[in-house]
């Protein structure tokens, strides 16, 4: 895949957006199996796989606290996670991690 970005082979394809990360993630790529372009998808449990990365973006907005001086562009491309934890960690309505919450 690497090798297909930096010879501009993904010109031009289709790209989806990760609902939790926000990532495009192309549909299809010469030389990859399709099946790799939806993570959750090679997972046996795709409810363990929602759990895992949602755990995961919560860790992401957990260690973002530690990025104080930032703008809201930046903190707003993190993960997706649902703003409980970034309510938690403090930072839902500084960051605007929140859609919910006004950002101050």
């Amino acid at each position: 895949m690497v090798t297909a970005a930096l010879s501009g082979k993904l010109k031009g394809v289709t790209y989806a957006k990760d609902p939790i990360f926000g990532l495009s993630i192309p549909q299809s790529c010469p030389d990859v199996p399709v099946d790799v372009f939806s993570p959750r998808s090679t997972w046996p449990n795709p409810a363990a796989y929602d759990a895992k990365a949602k755990h995961l973006a919560g860790l992401f907005t957990e260690n973002f606290v530690k990025f104080d001086r930032v703008s809201g562009k930046v903190a707003a491309a993190g993960p997706r996670r649902c703003c409980q934890m970034a309510h938690r960690a403090g930072i839902g309505a500084l960051r605007g991690l929140c859609p919910r919450t006004p950002e101050v």
